[in-house]
């Protein structure tokens, strides 16, 4: 396959994970700060989804539950007022199977969704739902060969960062067309365990890391979820540093354990701050029906693997999005099945 000039950085960035050292370590069990937010129950009168949440430019992005008609919510990002709608649900050619995983890319102002019904990719722009809510990509992307993806990420304006149930990939690097330009090994995991150390259900069926791009930077965090670690690597496939926390590092993801004890969940970053969601505890709770223990707590790190900042939430929250336009962080919790929001200015951690 012939390589594209834009990936030439980063052709060996994982190829070469395992054979650099592990940088520089650093431990978060002692934050500098601690902080205790209380949040605010918003009230949102829809029936949201709270799989997917995303602030771009002025709008809240979101995704409604599968019996709704709209698929597809934009909201005011300040007051939460509902603005426009799209994505009508069912099996013709311009609704909505069933949807998956959705990625908002803030730079361009464009929302990829994957429709798990037909496996293809739906690019809408926020420009497009505010002038028509009747508007439906008219060239959706098929995912062709490609199974289900578990992430995907924008790295660039015609390319988009993919990892999915394939377990020779990290990361495949595919074009708005749907075809893969490249594709990276799995890596070593830099000692934490190796791909021959994991079942093939235990690669396909966990996804037991997720890969968060600064494009900025020039910089890759690899998050892992099930080992208390995060490796940062450059575009040279130099690995940074490693930040290692206070729970398991050694634990080898196996699909077969039932309740396995999980580290960081939800993550996101932006050209700052890394941004984690963190459990450190089994999934489920056993006590009651195992239903999912969610997360109270969020760890913040610079992109020079700093700790920073560890916040306490008073609602736990299935997902979260970064509101620095208007300094808070908004989460989904299903304690309350509602919006909750808290105020902090993540600019104080860049004095």
């Amino acid at each position: 396959m012939v390589k594209s000039r834009i990936f030439q950085g980063i052709l060996f960035l994982l190829l070469m994970y395992g054979c650099h050292n592990k940088g520089t370590a650093y431990s978060f069990n002692d934050f500098p700060q601690t902080s205790y937010l209380s949040g605010k129950v918003e009230n949102i009168s829809l029936r949201i989804n709270g799989a997917f949440l995303e602030c771009v430019d002025s709008f809240l992005v979101l995704t409604t539950l599968p019996d709704y008609p709209w698929q597809v919510l934009l909201l005011d990002l300040k007051t939460f007022d509902h603005i426009s709608s799209a994505g009508p649900v069912g099996e013709g050619p311009a609704e909505i199977g069933a949807i998956g995983l959705s990625l908002a890319d803030p730079s361009s102002r464009i929302i990829w969704y994957h429709d798990i019904g037909k496996n293809r990719l739906l690019k809408f722009t926020i420009d497009s739902i505010l002038r028509d809510t009747s508007y439906f990509p008219g060239k959706p992307v098929p995912l062709k060969g490609l199974f289900m993806p578990l992430q995907l990420s924008a790295f660039n304006d015609s390319v988009l960062a993919y990892s999915g149930v394939v377990p020779e990939s990290f990361v495949s690097f595919i074009s708005t067309d749907g075809l893969i330009i490249d594709s990276l090994s799995v890596p070593s995991s830099g000692g934490l365990y190796h791909q021959e150390d994991m079942s093939f259900e235990s690669m396909v069926y966990l996804s037991y890391y997720s890969f968060l791009i600064n494009r900025a930077r020039s910089r890759i965090a690899i998050v892992y979820k099930y080992s208390d670690a995060i490796d940062i690597i450059n575009f040279k496939g130099e690995v940074i540093l490693r930040i290692i926390g206070p729970g398991r590092i050694n634990q080898i993801p196996d699909y077969k354990t039932v309740n396995p004890i999980m580290t960081n969940t939800i993550t996101k970053c932006d050209e700052d701050f890394i941004y984690c969601l963190y459990k450190n505890n089994r999934r489920f709770d056993e006590s009651s029906a195992f239903l999912p223990i969610y997360d109270s707590m969020m760890n913040v790190f610079s992109w020079d693997g700093k700790p920073l900042l560890q916040l306490r939430f008073s609602y736990p929250a299935a997902t979260f999005s970064i509101d620095r336009r208007n300094d808070r962080i908004i989460t989904y919790s299903p304690e309350v099945n509602d919006l909750v929001t808290y105020s902090f200015d993540f600019d104080r951690l860049l004095n």
